[in-house]
């Protein structure tokens, strides 16, 4: 198995736990919960209060606020342009004619400016270069769960909201079974991966570019394409990066490729995939690459 050398960005180091909700941003910095957000757990989501610190990582850099008295366990993040914050909770209750908002946007001092609902069962969020929120479902989303037994807001599998959580646009044509796969980088450059069958959608401003059949059998919780016709992929805990190409029709596995350090040992933990930069989070701190077409060669 040949190898892709990642260079270290940060000598951070982020427990496992606090690696699970990460997420990497527009600009390729880092957001993260600071708390084991497993220790909420079997807790009423309905209920719920706490106290969240978030991280703001940029190599050795960090800032950080408290969004206190937060009504929800955040596991979603990403930031707008003008720099705030976006915490949302992957599950969001419905019941009695009252529907849990789940979505908040705060400034980096701990202001919270704005709530709205984006729906339950969530498997991936993103905001692009204008603002607009991405936002992919899993089947309870899709099918409804949590109060959702009718007109659940992720039905259509992938849902585009505006700043303020009003819908601009669903993928109603693709009937999506769940949302596999989010990468966004800009407005005209939005993929995603999508079952029963599996498909790989290329989105300009919500128009399609091309759509791509995926081999059956591979699994791909995250992605990002090279050119029209290669894409790299990754699971959310892994040591290897996987090399598709598109083939009579298909995109089909070519090779994988192991991630070392740049002293060749190998890393491992969380992969993160955010236009073409591959992050990962290990022991040791977080390692960086961004990937091009001559790395394949």
């Amino acid at each position: 198995m040949r190898s892709i050398t990642l260079e270290k960005w940060s000598d951070i180091k982020v427990p496992e736990a606090s690696a699970y909700p990460a997420a990497v941003t527009r600009d390729h910095r880092v957001l993260l919960i600071e708390e084991d957000l497993h220790q909420f757990n079997g807790v009423d989501l309905r209920t719920h209060r706490g106290d969240y610190v978030v991280k703001i990582i940029d190599g050795n850099e960090v800032t950080q606020f408290t969004a206190t008295d937060f009504p929800f366990v955040p596991d979603r993040l990403d930031l707008f342009s003008d720099g705030t914050v976006l915490l949302v909770s992957s599950i969001c209750w419905r019941e009695d004619g009252w529907v849990q908002k789940n979505a908040r946007r705060y400034s980096t001092d701990g202001e919270c400016l704005d709530e709205f609902v984006l729906g339950t069962g969530l498997s991936a969020l993103s905001i692009d270069d204008e603002d607009t929120i991405w936002v992919g479902y899993h089947e309870e989303g899709v099918f409804g769960n949590h109060g959702w037994d009718h007109n659940p807001v992720g039905s259509a599998g992938l849902v585009a909201f505006s700043k303020d959580g009003q819908i601009r646009w669903e993928a109603r044509k693709y009937d999506v079974f769940e949302c596999k796969a989010l990468n966004v980088q800009d407005a005209s450059d939005v993929y995603f991966h999508y079952t029963l069958c599996s498909w790989l959608v290329h989105l300009d401003h919500f128009k399609e570019i091309r759509r791509y059949k995926i081999e059956t059998p591979a699994y791909i919780p995250q992605l990002m394409m090279l050119d029209s016709e290669t894409m790299m992929t990754a699971e959310y805990q892994s040591d290897y990066v996987r090399h598709l190409t598109y083939e009579n029709g298909m995109f089909v596995t070519r090779e994988c490729f192991k991630m070392v350090d740049q002293s060749g040992h190998a890393l491992s933990g969380k992969v993160i995939m955010r236009g073409n930069e591959l992050f990962v989070f290990t022991e040791t701190g977080i390692y960086k690459k961004n990937l091009t077409l001559d790395l394949l060669k």
